[in-house]
């Protein structure tokens, strides 16, 4: 393999023609070279670094929700189990009643937790109570 052939890693050539021209720049900085160089040395290393940024510090992503966190039909996070049970029960009822399930031909879980009263919540119609 010739020497003209051999691997070339990418990254590294952009990383040092962003360092030739930004070096480039602070030397003819410090022997008061024209502004229009130096200019355009750092315009040149800048434009090279922003290809290289979002390789060495990726940004980092939003957290998307499933859902919007402002709709009323969410359950909050800090209710207790008696609030989450009473709110699905509410609307389960409203899904019998709508017609969209049958609660009755679904089978009773293990336990017949199904069939617990819940504690300020009329069971009427839910579960053949």
């Amino acid at each position: 393999m010739s020497k003209s052939e051999e691997f070339v890693d990418s990254m590294h050539v952009l990383e040092y023609t962003m360092r030739h021209f930004y070096t480039r720049a602070l030397l003819l900085t410090q022997i008061n070279g024209k502004p229009e160089q130096i200019d355009a040395n750092l315009k040149e290393a800048a434009a090279i670094a922003e290809m290289i940024v979002p390789y060495r510090h990726p940004r980092l992503k939003a957290i998307t929700l499933a859902g919007d966190p402002n709709s009323q039909l969410r359950i909050r996070d800090d209710a207790s189990a008696d609030e989450i049970r009473a709110e699905i029960m509410k609307r389960l009822r409203i899904l019998v009643s709508a017609g969209l399930i049958d609660l009755k031909a679904l089978p009773v879980p293990d336990g017949g937790i199904a069939n617990q009263s819940i504690p300020g919540v009329d069971p009427s119609g839910i579960n053949g109570e």
